[in-house]
């Protein structure tokens, strides 16, 4: 694979000739359905959108997961600037739970989970489902649960950056509801499983975690419903000014995340992140 930075043009953002020489192409063609990065979505339809807000959020639920076990997977989100990322995700299967979080310490090692609210406790197992999990010293950490018959849910964390990707087909997640969309029909779905939402950035208001929801977070944090989400004033016009600063090019940012990926919306997706942060390393947290 050559990849060529065409600077001939003029347009600020550059372009990137994605010509394969040799064949073969970059790994991860397609992120699987889930979330990370600056709270990018991926829908079960392979659908991207990004949720700019701080709360707590549903990504996904299904109340038949496991022969009724149920399952439940909710994020927190946090602002920063016009952008906001998921800052921790706690998941509940049956009685027990797990939460995973990051840390922006360029000197922190450890990890940060609970499980049953047992700070770094026993991990070999969840719910039932075994569990393995890997720490590297670049900051990035990984926690596979094994659902069996080559379905997971991955949770990966990238210094405070979490992503949660959830692997499986329909005998697995086929009741899901959530962030992700509903399962067979591919659609964004309100709660009450009938009204489409077309506009995907509404859908994370949609799905906050209200109060008959049990909260599966070892703490509350603000907001709770019936706050609603926090939302930047000026995302757009805060955007402009932050990439008219920018130190780093449409084309560094697009060249970074094409070595990792070659599909063009996460691709998309691992760009902005990188012009937020201002760090090519955030391709990390793909």
């Amino acid at each position: 694979m050559e990849f060529v930075i065409d600077f001939s043009n003029n347009n600020k953002e550059g372009s990137i000739d994605r010509k394969e020489v040799y064949g073969g192409g970059a790994p991860n063609p397609l992120l699987p359905p889930g979330g990370g990065g600056n709270t990018n979505i991926i829908t079960w339809n392979n659908e991207h959108y990004k949720f700019n807000g701080q709360c707590d959020l549903v990504m996904m639920k299904d109340d038949l997961f496991a022969d009724a076990l149920g399952l439940q997977v909710h994020i927190r989100t946090k602002m920063v600037d016009y952008w906001s990322y998921i800052k921790s995700v706690a998941i509940k299967i049956g009685k027990d739970t797990l939460e995973i979080e990051g840390s922006a310490d360029a000197k922190d090692d450890q990890e940060h989970y609970w499980i049953n609210y047992d700070y770094q406790g026993d991990l070999d197992t969840f719910a039932g489902f075994p569990v393995t999990h890997m720490v590297s010293p670049t900051h990035e950490r990984e926690y596979m649960i094994d659902l069996n018959d080559d379905a997971a849910i991955v949770v990966q964390v990238y210094k405070q950056f979490v992503r949660v990707k959830f692997i499986g087909d329909e005998a697995v997640f086929g009741s899901s509801v959530g962030l992700l969309g509903n399962y067979k029909t591919g659609k964004a779905l309100a709660r009450d499983g009938a009204t489409s939402v077309d506009d995907l950035t509404t859908l994370g208001d949609e799905w906050q975690v209200l109060p008959y929801e049990r909260r599966i977070f070892r703490e509350a944090s603000r907001p709770q419903f019936p706050e609603l989400c926090i939302k930047p004033k000026d995302p757009r016009g805060q955007r402009r000014l932050h990439l008219a600063k920018s130190a780093i090019s449409y084309a560094q940012a697009e060249l970074a995340c094409f070595t990792v990926m070659s599909d063009p919306l996460s691709i998309k997706d691992c760009v902005n992140d990188i012009l937020a942060n201002q760090d090519l390393d955030i391709v990390g947290a793909y």
